[in-house]
Order: structure tokens, then sequence, then C-alpha cells
């Protein structure tokens, strides 16, 4: 009996195997979003962020990235969510503002609805309701969120970046095909761009990036130990 069951077994647990080693692989930009993010909080004035003020930002993503290339973000709305981002107050080093947020967290909605709106002097009716009421695909926590603004001829603009660790949810479209992984976003900032809706404070243009994946308990066996299970 263990020998006429032993192809069933090796097959099945080469699948788990291969197909946690597959998640491994998935490093590199994997969605971004342009133009449609915008960000805000209270306080917001010259290019200042006050100590304590809370950081909300709201967007939608407008490409996805292999091994997301089968995701249609025009036939299918996914938004995203930045919150509870809380400012440590920025510093003027002259010609050069720089801004630090503690904690917040990073949500994904897939919304086949298509009625992300971001209207006017958010939180409102519309925002961020709008761009959490779909299926939650993905969340994560944020961390050493980070804004740069340089002045130069033009006016005011600059970068951020942000650490995130995905961490779920299980059963969310994306989550499941990531599975536990670090990554960064980052991008552009602007405070001054004429698209920005009445109320908000920021325009941002940015991607995010995975870095790497932790994969779970089936990636940390080696073929030498699946070998071992069928002697």
């Amino acid at each position: 009996m263990k020998a006429l069951l032993r192809p069933f077994l090796l097959g099945a647990v080469l699948a788990v195997f291969f197909a946690g080693a597959a998640s491994a692989e998935i490093p590199g930009i994997v969605w971004d979003w342009a133009p449609e993010c915008y960000g805000w909080e209270p306080g917001y004035a010259n290019h200042m962020s006050q100590a304590g003020a809370v950081l909300t930002i709201v967007g939608k993503v407008d490409r996805f990235f292999d091994p997301f290339l089968d995701l249609d973000p025009v036939a299918t709305e996914y938004t995203f969510i930045f919150r509870d981002l809380v400012s440590l107050g920025s510093i003027n080093l002259g010609g050069i503002i720089i801004t630090n947020y503690a904690g917040g967290y990073f949500e994904m909605y897939k919304d086949p609805s298509n009625n992300a709106d971001f209207g006017t002097n958010p939180p409102s009716v519309v925002s961020p309701a709008t761009f959490v009421d779909g299926a939650l695909v993905l969340n994560g926590e944020l961390s050493s969120f980070f804004v740069q603004m340089f002045q130069g001829p033009g006016g005011w603009s600059g970068t951020y970046t942000v650490d995130v660790e995905l961490t779920g949810p299980v059963g969310g479209e994306i989550y499941d095909r990531t599975g536990p992984c670090s990554g960064t976003s980052g991008g552009g900032w602007s405070d001054q761009a004429p698209t920005i809706p009445l109320g908000y404070t920021v325009k941002v243009d940015g991607h995010m990036n995975i870095d790497e994946c932790h994969g779970t308990g089936t990636e940390n066996a080696t073929w030498g130990s699946v070998k071992t299970l069928f002697r």
C-alpha cells in the first residue's frame, strides 16, 4: 500500500514545494498609480506638517506588472488607502523640508462597481468610503514613512518612501499570490499640483515594490528533506 501511495504523495508534495518556491520569485515593481492618488492631513500649510497630524492617502491602481498582468484595473477597480500615519512634525532645513510619519497601515480593495470618488474636503461622504467598500485583497503594516520637499525654480516638489510588510488577509485575492512579503512604496510628492481636489493637501505619484517574500513553512524544506519522506 505504501508503494502504491508514493506516486500520489510525491505529486502532492512537489506541487506544494514548487508552489512555495515560486512565491519567492515575485520581487520587483508589482503595481503603480498615476494620476489618481491624493492625501490629506489637518493643519498642513506652507509645505509643513504639524506634529500629531494624521495623514491619509487614497488612490486607484492604474497598472499591474508581472506576476499580476492578468488583473485589469480598468475593468475592475483596485483602490487602496494608506491610513493612520502620524506626523512627527516637519523640519525646514532651508530649501529642503523633511517629514517623518510613524505607524500606519496599507489596504487594497477590489471593487467591480468602479465607484471611487475623491470628492472634496475629506473626510467626506465619498472619501475614504468609496475607496474601502470593495473586497479586501491585501493589507500590511507601514514603517519609516519619509517625505522630502525641495525648493526649485518651479516651486516645491518632493518624494516619499515607506517600508511595507504585507500581512494578509488569508483568502485575499492578491495576498494569496504573494504570501507574507516585505516591500517599499515610493514616488513623487507634490502639494502644489493644479489637479489636487479641494481639501486635499498632496498628490502622490507612486508604485509598490516587493523586495523579499518570506514564504511559508513549505519553502523552508530542501529537496533532500522531501526525498527522505519516500524512502
